[in-house]
């Protein structure tokens, strides 16, 4: 009599440990999926998927960065739910480099430049050589060099500044 006990409750153990392991190759296979999505900038399908993300694991800065980003870059929500899932992905991970340039970038858009500016420094302190692509040089953003504007379809604004001009070839 003791033994089907025992074996009865150690199969629930086993299958409480499985049923949860397979919880967690879901999620991770969802972001994968998403950030798969995210890198080839099919953002309207990352969405819904990092959403999911959130969803399977609440605590996972990760999926909170994720679909910070997607709802900045797709505009599916209002720029609040940007910001809360950023700092959502702050909250779990300080060290999440990505979360402070996202959240500087959702608190620049907002006209929030103080706080654009503290996320961008915390980016800077994490990672020094940190580029903000798409924006230039990010010492301008935090007032450390004059921000320079340009038209957004100029060849000024494709530059890279971190990049080392090329030499011409001169004629002989």
């Amino acid at each position: 009599m003791f033994r089907p006990v025992f074996v009865l409750s150690m199969a629930m153990v086993l299958g409480c440990t499985l049923s949860s392991a397979g919880a967690k190759e879901s999620f991770k296979s969802v972001l994968k999926k998403a950030d798969g999505y995210a890198v080839r900038r099919d953002y309207l399908n990352a969405y819904p998927l990092y959403k999911k993300a959130v969803e399977l694991n609440p605590k996972s800065s990760e999926a909170h960065t994720g679909l910070a980003w997607m709802i900045y870059i797709t505009k599916l929500e209002p720029p609040h739910r940007a910001m809360e899932e950023g700092l959502l992905a702050v909250k779990y991970n300080p060290e999440n480099v990505t979360a402070h340039n996202i959240l500087g970038a959702v608190y620049f858009s907002m006209g929030n430049v103080a706080a654009a500016q503290h996320e961008f420094r915390t980016v800077l302190k994490l990672d020094p050589k940190r580029r903000c692509s798409g924006c230039g040089k990010i010492e301008a953003l935090i007032g450390k060099e004059t921000l320079k504007l340009v038209p957004f379809d100029s060849k000024e604004a494709l530059i890279n500044p971190y990049d080392k001009p090329q030499a011409v070839a001169k004629p002989k």
